[in-house]
């Protein structure tokens, strides 16, 4: 059996190291990245940083495909925070130093820990080796693993569109309300901005704001227009 431990910054910029087993109250979900990320090499990747609603601070992403998926973690309502490659997992095998780094750490509502590995377009046998030791860490530090890959096409699409309105910083409860009560009915988007009262541009970013926030709902398989039916949170479409 590996002997792995878990390497991460400490709120004073310490670097810790545990073992796996003693690692269940590590809170990876807030911790900044064990190490600053980089672009990978041979494939479409950068570094880069994206302000996250849920928490109010920035993670920082290697990759485009790792950008998405904390995309989706921001608007995932069953998280409460999250942070990008918080920890570092370490092992000997074959009489050589190993580690990995897991892309996401995070914490759903119900206070349990996760760390998600963004799936490769092409897995192969290296990166199902690195699926293997973090299920492996994962049942000894008790956290979940979760495999899981970015929105593609049009559900991809949507989500950069309405990603662009996620700060609630500077937002008037009223107009919401009243963008709110434009949708109390299923309608095309342009005509209830129309409806509530403010600019046509405005009243449909805030819509968009909304979107973001569950609190209307769009056909996330079909693109979003200003001719697209919204409606509200809890009205039947």
């Amino acid at each position: 059996m590996l002997e792995i431990s878990v390497a991460y910054l400490d709120a004073r910029g310490r670097l810790r190291e545990v073992p796996a087993a003693e690692a269940s109250g590590v809170p990876i979900e807030e911790l900044p990245p064990v190490a600053p990320p980089v672009a990978h090499r041979g494939r479409r990747g950068f570094v880069t940083d994206a302000w996250v609603s849920t928490t109010g601070r920035v993670v920082s992403c290697g990759s485009l495909r790792e950008q998405r998926v904390a995309m989706a973690l921001d608007r995932d309502s069953t998280i409460a925070a999250f942070s990008a490659c918080p920890v570092e997992l370490r092992w000997d095998e074959g009489g050589r130093h190993r580690a990995l780094r897991p892309d996401f750490g995070a914490r759903r509502h119900g206070g349990e820990r996760l760390l998600l590995l963004v799936e490769l377009q092409t897995p192969g046998a290296v990166w199902e080796r690195r699926r293997h030791i973090l299920e492996e860490a994962a049942l000894r530090t008790g956290w979940e693993l979760e495999v899981t890959a970015p929105a593609t096409g049009t559900e991809l699409a949507n989500l950069q569109l309405v990603f662009g309105a996620r700060d609630p910083r500077g937002r008037d409860p009223g107009a919401a309300q009243a963008l709110l009560s434009a949708f109390a009915r299923p309608r095309r988007l342009e005509d209830g901005a129309a409806a509530c009262g403010l600019p046509r541009l405005a009243a449909i970013e805030l819509a968009h704001h909304l979107i973001w926030h569950r609190q209307l709902e769009i056909d996330w398989h079909a693109p979003l227009l200003p001719t697209s039916p919204v409606w509200a949170s809890g009205v039947r479409p």
